[in-house]
């Protein structure tokens, strides 16, 4: 929730375009960057109080579309993956009783170049 309780979104501050689910506080001590001639690679951590993994995934399979990201062919099925232009991104949830972790990784969407 953005100061003030205007309810704006949050987006991720190593990668200022990925929204945060409302009810998810980045951990940045868990954050890095590495910017290399390749490309970004950036990792990002998320929490919240127990939420269904289900109502995660279809935030960001409504939300990373309108974006610019698409739902990865390649990943046979998988829905955590997405590509936007030369990048990839990854999203992995955890739960357990006490809260929810969402992973985001960011890499070059062909890493050997």
């Amino acid at each position: 929730m953005a100061p003030g309780g205007t309810g704006a979104t949050i987006f991720l501050k190593n990668s200022p375009d990925i929204p945060l689910m409302p009810g998810f506080s980045e951990i940045e001590d868990e954050s890095l960057v590495f910017d290399k001639p390749g490309g970004k690679i950036a990792v990002s951590v998320a929490v919240s109080r127990p939420v269904a993994a289900g109502r995660v995934w279809d935030f960001y399979h409504e939300t990373l579309p309108q974006l610019g990201w698409v739902a990865a062919k390649e990943a046979k099925g998988a829905k955590d993956l997405y590509i936007r232009g030369e990048e990839r991104l990854r999203l992995s949830i955890e739960e357990n009783p006490r809260k929810t972790t969402l992973r985001f990784e960011i890499s070059p969407r062909n890493p050997a170049r």
